[in-house]
């Protein structure tokens, strides 16, 4: 692969530009999908300690490390086998709906038609996307094992699979990630600064509300970074060619 810097303020900039002109708007999106993801995290944290209110399990977590550490033990302790299956049941879902806004911030990037519905259109995919994610994950904690840093080198170089797979869901989850694997050869460097320059913005984001705009535009603007590995043509618009893939499944 030829070697070249990425413009990154470039990147962003067509992230704010896209988010500003596609309808629906984006925020709404995000504001659907941080509405649905707190929800579930309630009913897990419910699921986990049914005879403490929310309130009390926020508490608990916002205590320090050995308070939360006797609190997941004592959770896996009470929680019934029907619980625990309900909890495997939403990280999946969790998941799913995360692809499902990864792809739908994809969208946006391209211009091309991106919804609350999107959120959902993984499901059409349901188990070669949670395989990618599970092997992703696999590979991800066995570099790991090995210390901190190649563990977070080793999620760099896997974290083009998920657009690769949006590109084209035929593709088989290890296909993907040895095309990430070797898409950020070279550029996982570039990427791990674009990650940098959001830190101002991932800091604000703890206020409330701040969130809806700030998720979209971190993962539109890392959209338009896989574009411009993936698309030598990145910038100038595009139409779908005869049997191209627009993003949308029709199953």
């Amino acid at each position: 692969m030829q070697y070249f810097t990425i413009d990154r303020r470039q990147a962003k900039l067509d992230a704010r530009g896209a988010m500003h002109s596609h309808r629906p708007s984006v925020y709404l999106i995000a504001f659907v999908f941080l509405l649905i993801s707190l929800v579930l995290t309630a009913l897990d944290n419910r699921l986990q300690m049914p005879q403490l209110t929310e309130q009390q399990v926020m508490g608990i977590l916002a205590q320090d490390e050995a308070a939360i550490r006797q609190f997941l033990i004592a959770s896996e302790q009470n929680r019934s086998f029907a619980g625990s299956i309900l909890s495997i049941a939403i990280a999946v879902m969790t998941v799913m709906l995360t692809g499902g806004f990864s792809l739908a911030c994809y969208n946006v990037a391209r211009g091309q038609a991106a919804n609350v519905g999107t959120l959902f259109e993984l499901f059409n995919w349901f188990f070669r996307f949670l395989w990618l994610e599970i092997l992703q994950a696999i590979f991800i904690f066995l570099w790991s094992l090995l210390l901190v840093v190649p563990g977070i080198v080793a999620a760099y170089r896997y974290s083009m699979a998920p657009y690769i797979f949006f590109d084209d869901p035929e593709k088989g989850a290890l296909q993907c990630i040895r095309e990430s694997k070797e898409m950020t050869r070279g550029f996982k460097g570039q990427l791990f600064v674009l990650d940098l320059s959001f830190i101002g913005w991932f800091l604000l984001s703890l206020i409330p509300l701040v969130s809806i705009f700030v998720l979209p535009y971190y993962d539109v603007t890392k959209a338009n970074f896989y574009r411009a590995l993936a698309d030598p043509f990145y910038g100038q618009p595009q139409q779908p060619g005869p049997g191209s893939y627009d993003g949308r499944w029709n199953p």
